[in-house]
């Protein structure tokens, strides 16, 4: 998994008005891209500052909407952010967010959700399978 995060400085009197574009029009483009798993943006106390974390799949895909769409987002963002946000890329050592390293997915369902689906479906639980061979 690869994370950017992006450090802003918010026009004076703009923290509301940049929720909402994120909100409106930032996180919809994102959810477009290959790869893309996650944005969470956090703003200061004073509504100065903001930075933006987004996870993807591979630095690849982050590295493609850096080359594309990110100028979409630049513009989108002008009317609320002043200078020029910097951008800082991770590798992604430690989550909690659902994902599962084998796949290199994200795993949206929380582990207690996949564990009802494997249990209703006797393929995927060993337990089910002795039960059922047991049975037999």
């Amino acid at each position: 998994m690869f994370a950017r995060s992006v450090s802003l400085h918010l026009k004076r009197n703009k923290a509301a008005e940049f929720t909402q574009a994120i909100e409106r029009e930032i996180i919809p483009l994102l959810r477009k891209q290959k790869g893309f798993q996650d944005q969470i943006t956090f703003i200061t106390p004073g509504g100065k500052e903001a930075v933006g974390i987004s996870l993807w799949d591979h630095k690849e895909d982050a590295e493609a909407y850096r080359r594309g769409t990110y100028f979409q987002v630049q513009k989108a963002l002008a009317k609320v952010v002043e200078g020029t946000p910097q951008l800082q890329t991770y590798e992604v050592s430690n989550s909690t967010f659902p994902y599962d390293r084998r796949s290199r997915r994200s795993n949206r369902n929380p582990p207690s959700l996949r564990w009802v689906r494997a249990a209703k479906t006797p393929s995927l639980c060993p337990e089910k399978k002795k039960m059922n061979a047991e049975k037999k």
